[in-house]
């Protein structure tokens, strides 16, 4: 089964496994059997890791995001899923300049693509609870910007703050390398059955 290491204090209320590579405060994915190992490369996912059958039967919503075919948003922006346990997830980013715009401070993420990652984060967190045969919609999404996003790691940690049968209702935050909170998150998301 595969660990999820947190390091320092922070949101995430899982079990405190040891520190992570990227720092303190830092969600990372570690593969079974490699104590200390680094988080995926860009683009990697669980699937990439092997997940096991416990956490498959665990989180079955994840295999979308584990396995995408085709084109795939997560796939062209190099999005992925570091961390994932039931109602939480986080989804890192290597933005570079490429995806912003040049200020006198210097260059900044677009802020579209800053809510592209909160959505996954958040997204990731949802389907940590949905089965195998349910999917869901954005109903609604809310993002404030704090700081400018720069480029370079992005995470965005996202959480089910409370789920009914049919509407799950989830937060995110949006951290650099030094856990800076750049930008937060709020949407709700409608539980609708899988289309074949």
């Amino acid at each position: 089964m595969h660990s999820l290491v947190h390091a320092g204090p922070g949101r995430h209320r899982g079990p405190r496994l040891a520190a992570g590579p990227h720092g303190a405060g830092q969600l990372c994915f570690r593969p079974p059997g490699v104590p200390g190992a680094p988080a995926p490369s860009r683009g990697a996912t669980l699937s990439d890791q092997s997940l096991s059958d416990a956490d498959r039967a665990l989180m079955p919503g994840l295999t979308a995001l584990t396995a995408p075919d085709g084109p795939h948003v997560w796939t062209t922006l190099g999005f992925r899923l570091t961390a994932a346990e039931p109602g939480r997830a986080s989804v890192a980013w290597e933005a570079t300049a490429a995806y912003g715009f040049v200020t006198a401070s210097g260059p900044v993420i677009q802020g579209g693509l800053v809510t592209a990652i909160l959505d996954a984060g958040m997204g990731a967190a949802s389907r940590t609870y949905l089965a195998e045969d349910e999917t869901f919609l954005t109903a609604d999404l809310r993002v404030e910007f704090h700081r400018p996003s720069r480029p370079g790691l992005l995470v965005a940690h996202g959480t089910v703050e409370r789920r009914t049968r049919r509407a799950y209702f989830c937060s995110a935050e949006l951290t650099d390398t030094a856990g800076t909170v750049l930008a937060v998150s709020r949407c709700t998301n409608l539980v609708l059955p899988a289309q074949p």
